[in-house]
């Protein structure tokens, strides 16, 4: 069927009368008013699909229960339904993964056409292997219900992103794939980007002869990684089992049908329609509005065919050009017009997003006029004169409109290029003539062309040295003093590394890295995570994370980073326990205080052996500490007065003895503490305490060892018990309720040399009968101080608040001195964590926790 421009004004004008009146007064109105047998034939179709009860509500549906078991699967909880059937989220049992499982409802398996459109969905779609297309993974049948299985997309779909976007809501933090704000600067390449996703999808379809027909933004879903999956290949034409639809069946959601699929001519619905849809709902996209509204299917229908749509840079100005032009040339009303393939619409996003020239073209004056006059013809006679004297003029009107526009473009570029220092030009002037350069034609003069070119190269390389230097300023901020010290950042410097930032993205808005740059993110530290085996060979698992308190050591809940290896892993500023977790149940933990932004050395992780075997150490049972509000003698702790619950661990029974250090040491090549030059060179004692190891030096030790150093609250449950004793036995004041070596001379400040020999003299070995305390544990108080992975802390200026000090590490146990100075295991000492810091009164302990 053909119909010329005024022929369908009157199909248009006989389909909107016969809408107004009762369905069973149409044949009498159309006998009466219209004798053209091929004009009244389409204006029936039209009728008859607008009027179906299916064209925009699916009818009520008959489905299986959730709990039901079809085949291999067992249905959860019903997804969504439409006018094909009903979608479950189900468990498939044998592989124990999560499916989705679309069901036939017995209702419609009673018509063998919606049996077989319901097969040919499955059987379309079955075909198709392509990231952005919902695969289908088996069909079946069950008592006579009709199923078929899908990827699960554990997401939501683009039609409930865009109804948070119209309502201005910000995305969820928990959100795990969006658009951002749509006013946010990245916005419209995202959805370039979403588009380009679903146009790959397209093309591989159509390659294999499949045609959607259903393209809309509530049949795109969002998965986890962000990825845009086209679903529901419930109307599609597989070219392969041909079609089902009857001669002028109207298939599609109007909003976002293509003209031809609305005139249900089946002969001309080609995969140029699903390239018309897509377009629409990239329109929606950019501007948050449908091109066609109504307030029935027949008005929208109506709109389609008669309306050109909005311009989109009038609905919302900060629309690009070039996305306007290809949103435009997707939805072009005649199919010839368009895009010819969905690769040509991909392709031209890619341009997009890579900043290069698209090949789509806007149409000009006359091509405008023309369009308009294919779809509301004229009389002949007087009125074609008229049009071509109108065509005419605006042809001519155009070509001068246009060369002036060359004229002015060029007349900017000669300027910028005879200015030497761009810095100094103003950032619109620059954006200006980027933009021209982007609009440059193909039958530009070779001068202008060499021109364009130098251009280009020379935005190129502001681009690159605006970032160097943006970055170089930041970094130098950054890193003013040491990342420990308070005021460690110099602002004023890297506030102007961020103004220079923010420029080049006002000259450059499409560049991605530039946004990246010009956020919070930049502060953030990265980090790297890799396991091995003692051969070197990489281990797979997982890398996660607590973040630590501060102030009391208190791991947060537990954040998967994601397979191993991680690379470049970015966290905010804080203080870390992460964690290396094998598929054989192994892991190991690692605490890092992480002060700015930086690549931090690699955490790498060398597993030995093929199973954990920790000799000596205790387990802790998990418990609440409760410590009395009213400090006891010198008793200085964040955690007075509250519960604090501690999980269960694993924890040495005795501090680690210069013979295990000395392992170590020999092993990893470094070198032994400063004060260990004055210890005999015979073995007598071995077993003493590893004193005058630093708090780095210890932490270097535990993560050898497949441990950590034990936090504040760890130990203290593990010493004291979860009331609070004060001593390791029981909870006493007299003197032989004191364990281990806690007996020597509380004497007075001496040099490095004279402090360690006094070491040698008053401690006695690490597993000691007479050191021996609370839940099996040696010299919790006595001995050494010991390190734990905990920050220092100070009271705050209203004495109720503790403060964390990041460049000190605390202490707790006391030293050989304890019942001489009147310590107890209330007693807490903070001390810096580095070499030069070294103490021969300080030494440690490593501990497991249960699970990461």
């Amino acid at each position: 069927m053909s119909l010329t421009p005024e022929r369908w004004q009157e199909v248009l004008r006989l389909f909107d009368a016969a809408s107004t009146l009762p369905h069973d007064e149409h044949e009498a109105f159309l006998a009466r008013e219209c004798g053209d047998s091929e004009i009244l034939a389409e204006v029936r179709r039209m009728l008859t699909a607008s009027s179906s009860e299916d064209f925009l509500e699916p009818p009520p549906l008959e489905e299986p229960a959730a709990g039901r078991d079809l085949g291999d699967f067992t249905l959860l909880h019903e997804l969504g339904r439409g006018g094909m059937g009903v979608v479950y989220r189900a468990l498939q049992r044998p592989l124990k993964r999560i499916v989705a499982v679309k069901v036939l409802p017995a209702s419609f398996a009673l018509a063998q056409r919606q049996v077989d459109r319901f097969l040919r969905e499955a059987r379309a779609a079955a075909r198709l292997s392509h990231p952005n297309l919902v695969a289908v993974l088996t069909v079946g049948v069950e008592h006579g219900v009709r199923f078929f299985a899908m990827e699960f997309v554990d997401g939501h779909n683009l039609q409930d992103e865009i109804l948070r976007l119209r309502s201005n809501l910000a995305a969820d933090e928990n959100d795990r794939a969006h658009l951002p704000s749509s006013h946010a600067t990245d916005y419209f390449r995202s959805v370039a980007e979403c588009v380009r996703q679903v146009a790959d999808g397209l093309s591989y379809a159509h390659e294999h002869q499949v045609i959607h027909r259903d393209v809309k933004p509530s049949n795109l879903l969002l998965d986890a990684a962000g990825r845009v999956k086209l679903v529901d290949f419930g109307l599609a034409r597989d070219e392969e089992q041909g079609s089902l639809s009857h001669s002028g069946d109207v298939l599609g959601t109007p909003h976002y049908m293509s003209p031809e699929q609305a005139r249900a001519h089946k002969h001309k619905v080609d995969h140029r329609t699903d390239i018309y849809s897509l377009g629409v709902v990239l329109f929606e996209l950019l501007t948050l509005q449908r091109p066609f509204e109504g307030k029935s299917s027949q008005e929208v229908i109506h709109n389609l065919l008669s309306c050109e749509p909005p311009r989109l840079r009038k609905l919302n100005p900060r629309v690009p050009r070039d996305l306007e032009t290809i949103c435009l040339t997707a939805m072009a009303k005649e199919p010839g017009d368009r895009y010819q393939n969905a690769a040509a619409l991909r392709d031209d996003l890619q341009r997009f997003l890579s900043h290069e020239a698209i090949v789509a073209r806007p149409p000009g004056a006359v091509r405008r006029l023309w369009r308009l006059a294919r779809r509301h013809a004229v009389p002949l006679g007087a009125g074609v004169v008229l049009l071509s004297g109108a065509g005419g003029g605006a042809y001519w009107s155009a070509r001068t409109i246009a060369a002036d526009q060359r004229a002015d473009e060029r007349r900017l570029a000669v300027e910028l290029d005879n200015v030497f220092d761009w810095a100094a030009v103003d950032d619109e002037r620059l954006r200006d003539v980027r933009r021209a350069l982007s609009r440059q034609e193909d039958d530009a003069s070779p001068a202008d062309r060499e021109l364009f070119t130098r251009l280009e190269q020379r935005f190129l390389e502001l681009k690159r040295s605006w970032s160097e230097e943006a970055l170089a300023r930041i970094e130098r901020g950054k890193h003013a003093r040491p990342a420990e010290e308070v005021g460690a950042t110099d602002d004023s410097e890297v506030l102007s590394g961020f103004l220079l930032l923010t420029r080049a993205l006002k000259v450059f808005p499409e560049d991605a890295e530039l946004f990246r740059l010009v956020s919070i993110e930049v502060f953030y530290p990265r980090v790297s995570i890799r396991a091995q085996d003692e051969a070197g060979r990489e281990l797979t698992g997982v890398a996660s994370y607590r973040e630590l308190d501060q102030g009391t050591g208190q791991p947060g809940p537990r954040v998967v980073i994601g397979p191993l290896p991680s690379e470049s892993h970015t966290v905010r500023p804080g203080f870390y326990r992460f964690a290396v977790e094998l598929e054989d149940g192994r892991f190991r933990e690692f605490t890092r205080l992480l002060r700015r932004a930086e690549d931090l050395e690699p955490i790498v992780c060398t597993i030995k052996g093929t199973q954990d075997l920790f000799p000596g150490m205790r387990h802790i049972d998990g418990d609440v500490l409760r410590f009395r509000a009213t400090p006891a003698l010198d008793e200085f702790c964040p955690f007075l007065g509250i519960e604090t619950p501690v999980a269960p661990f694993w924890i040495d029974e005795a501090e680690v003895s210069i013979a295990e250090y000395r392992r170590f040491l020999s092993q990893t090549g470094r070198p032994p503490p400063y004060e260990w030059q004055w210890l005999p060179a015979d073995s007598l004692h071995d077993e003493r305490p590893a004193a005058a190891v630093s708090w780095r030096e210890a932490v270097a030790y535990a993560e050898w060892a497949g441990k950590r150093l034990v936090s504040h609250a760890e130990w203290e449950l593990a010493a004291r018990g979860p009331g609070g004793a004060l001593f390791s036995r029981e909870s006493s004041t007299v003197e032989d309720s004191y364990s281990g070596t806690v007996f020597g001379p509380n004497e007075p400040l001496a040099p490095a040399d004279e402090l360690f020999r006094r070491f040698l003299v008053h401690t006695t070995p690490v597993r000691a009968a007479e050191g021996l305390g609370r839940n099996g544990l040696y010299h919790m108080l006595g001995n050494v101080f010991e390190w734990t992975e905990t920050l220092g802390f100070d009271l705050a200026q209203d004495d109720t608040t503790f403060v964390a000090r990041p460049g000190v590490r605390l202490l707790l146990g006391s030293a050989w001195q304890a019942r001489a100075r009147g310590h107890t295991l209330a007693t807490h000492r903070v001390w810096g964590p580095d070499r030069v810091d070294a103490n021969a009164e300080h030494g440690f302990r490593c501990i497991r926790s249960e699970s990461p």
